[in-house]
């Protein structure tokens, strides 16, 4: 008897490793390495700067001057010894670029702080500032550490601030932004340069404008102090501008980070500066805001032009937006408000027409834009008002005029782009969006020079030109907005006959014209691609029509004509059906609601769905004769199919 095989015992799963707290780790490594050695590094460097600018009793210049190049050296050494250890990098680096923070303010105190001052050159001093930066520099593109880099300048910008800014402090700042800039553009550093911008802009909020020392020889050369702390200022931030725009256009857009990095600086760049100096402007030269923003915009375009040609499409479009957004403001600080409105409009369609013909999506956006901005900003300004340039001409429509004008020429010009170059998908709708601004105008100013009588009259024959007007250049949204702008005057004319109001009979009999001629027009397919729906507007044309002069004749004709007129109105539809054998509008509406249901079995097409006792009158009056059966052999339906029994 064979033995009984047992299967082994389970062994037991390892245990599952317990979670390390790596995120924790990680989150407290950063905080001990980076955050906590830069705030202590910050203190230190501003407490030697503080210490060296406020007078103690028992030292005097030259003991301040040679403890801070003490304290700069020490710095500088332990920094220099904890960056080759393994580990300690980071706090190397910090205590390196503190150290050199240290050594440029005391060298920059040891003219310009009076409690420091052990040097009569100014030009000495800033020879030696040289030095120091040069020095710095080097350090920087050694250790190729961009973190080191903006601790040092953040540090020289905050410690030269801290004291009295005058115009030798414009210079070493001019010496910052530089090395800052050169660094950035050597080394590819894009969040140097971005962080950079950001620190400046930073340190004269805080430092360099509440410290601000103005000189009476300066003040009394300029006029006024408003004007001595605009220049001064202005100089300043005009610096932080160019350094920064310059440093831009030392970089390429290889990648999307630093593309996105160059665009948030040349963006915060010119936003910051125009928003911090034409305060500064307003104040010294007040009436001046318009020029400043020329300028400002003048000198953005020409830096899209120098980005476009050197292959920097992003940093291009942006100085090309905010260079028009500032030219364009510029206009109504100067300008009346209709003289702006002429101007604006003109701008509309000049842009319009050069974003297409350039292809540049920046001129066509912003276009777009402006257009609907002036929209907002004009009419409700001027469609109501009364002035007049002569006698037959008023303001309102030179105005609206103008601006029906521009945006047909843009969009004429939106029509005019290969659907290819679209940059944005609502671009595609631009033709339909300049000219329905167009339309706008049109219509408001209809409705407020007019009378009530008058404006469904031109609200009818308007819309009937655009519907028309889609149909000519085969466009789908053209056409649905000219059916929704004759939707209003068949209403006023409607509440008209209903309610009282002014009543016109031209008025009402044009609008019965428009509606059966567009429904005429429009019986064929349109070409071109349309809406599914377009289809049924025919015979909605037609039926509104045709109940709208049933209405004419209700509230004209005497009583005792009405059933005659009536008739013959039916009579009339019935012909015209027959005449129009590829549209029901007309038969649908000549009083025979609802129509005789019908079988559809054997109609495939809506044109042979048409089986009824009124379609085989047509047949036989246009097509001659049939056979016996009254029904053409090729359209003969199935054995199942009804048809009435012809009278």
């Amino acid at each position: 008897m064979p033995a009984r095989v047992t299967a082994p015992p389970p062994t037991p799963a390892p245990a599952a490793p317990a979670p390390t707290p790596a995120a924790r780790e990680n989150l407290e490594l950063k905080i001990g390495r980076y955050w906590l050695n830069r705030v202590g590094i910050l203190s230190l460097v501003l407490g030697t700067a503080f210490f060296l600018v406020y007078s103690f009793q028992y030292l005097g210049p030259f003991a301040k001057i040679a403890l801070g190049y003490a304290v700069g050296a020490t710095l500088l050494i332990l920094g220099l010894r904890l960056e080759r250890r393994t580990g300690l990098e980071w706090y190397g680096r910090g205590l390196i670029g503190g150290g050199w923070a240290v050594l440029y303010f005391t060298t920059y105190a040891m003219y310009h702080v009076p409690e420091t001052k052990i040097l009569s050159s100014a030009l000495l001093d800033m020879g030696l500032l040289l030095v120091v930066a040069a020095g710095a520099v080097r350090h920087a593109l050694t250790y190729r550490s961009p973190t080191l880099t903006m601790l040092a300048f953040l540090l020289g910008f905050l410690t030269t601030g801290i004291s009295q800014v005058t115009t030798f402090t414009f210079l070493s700042s001019v010496i910052l932004i530089g090395s800052l800039v050169v660094i950035a553009a050597r080394m590819r550093w894009y969040g140097l340069l971005l962080y950079g911008m950001v620190g400046s802009y930073l340190t004269h909020l805080v430092a360099v404008q509440p410290h601000l020392a103005l000189d009476n020889g300066f003040v009394w050369l300029v006029g006024s102090p408003a004007r001595a702390t605009f220049w001064l200022l202005g100089s300043f931030l005009s610096l932080y501008w160019l350094g920064f725009t310059l440093g831009v256009l030392a970089f390429r857009e290889k990648e999307e980070v630093s593309r996105n990095a160059l665009l948030i600086t040349t963006v915060l760049n010119g936003l910051v500066y125009t928003l911090l100096l034409i305060p500064l402007l307003t104040l010294a030269y007040p009436g001046t805001d318009h020029v400043a923003l020329l300028l400002i915009g003048g000198l953005s375009l020409v830096m899209s032009a120098v980005a476009e040609r050197r292959g920097l499409a992003a940093v291009s479009s942006a100085h090309l937006l905010f260079g028009l957004t500032l030219v364009t403001l510029a206009i109504p600080q100067k300008l009346t408000h209709r003289t702006t409105a002429l101007l604006w409009f003109a701008e509309i369609a000049s842009l319009a027409w050069l974003g297409v013909l350039f292809h540049r999506w920046t001129y066509r956006v912003f276009a777009l834009a402006l257009g609907y901005i002036a929209l907002v900003w004009v009419l409700p300004a001027e469609a109501w008002s009364t002035d007049r340039i002569g006698p037959s001409l008023s303001w309102r429509w030179a105005i609206g005029g103008t601006a029906i004008l521009c945006y047909a020429l843009a969009a004429v010009a939106s029509r005019r782009l290969d659907p290819a170059r679209y940059r944005w998908f609502w671009e595609r709708e631009s033709f339909h969006l300049h000219a329905a601004a167009g339309c706008m105008v049109l219509w408001l100013l209809t409705w407020t020079s007019s009378s009530l009588a008058r404006v469904s009259l031109y609200w009818a024959l308007e819309a009937s030109a655009v519907i028309l007007l889609g149909r000519l250049i085969q466009d789908r949204g053209l056409r649905i907005f000219g059916a929704f702008w004759l939707f209003w005057p068949i209403t006023l004319v409607v509440a008209s006959l209903w309610a009282g109001w002014v009543w016109a009979l031209p008025t009402a009999l044009t609008m019965v014209g428009a509606l059966f001629g567009i429904s005429l027009v429009c019986r064929r397919a349109p070409l071109g691609p349309s809406f599914d729906f377009e289809r049924h507007l025919t015979s909605v044309y037609a039926v509104t029509g045709s109940f709208l002069l049933a209405g004419i004749l209700w509230h004209d004709l005497a009583r005792h004509w009405l059933s005659l007129a009536w008739a013959l109105e039916g009579l009339a539809l019935i012909v015209i059906g027959f005449r129009c054998s590829r549209s029901s509008s007309s038969r649908s509406s000549s009083w025979t609601w609802p129509p005789p249901k019908r079988s559809t079995a054997s109609c495939p097409s809506p044109s042979r769905a048409r089986s009824s006792s009124w379609h085989l009158l047509v047949t036989r009056g246009s097509r001659g004769r049939t056979p016996a059966s009254g029904i053409p052999a090729n359209r003969r339906p199935d054995p199942g199919h009804r048809f009435e029994r012809r009278s």
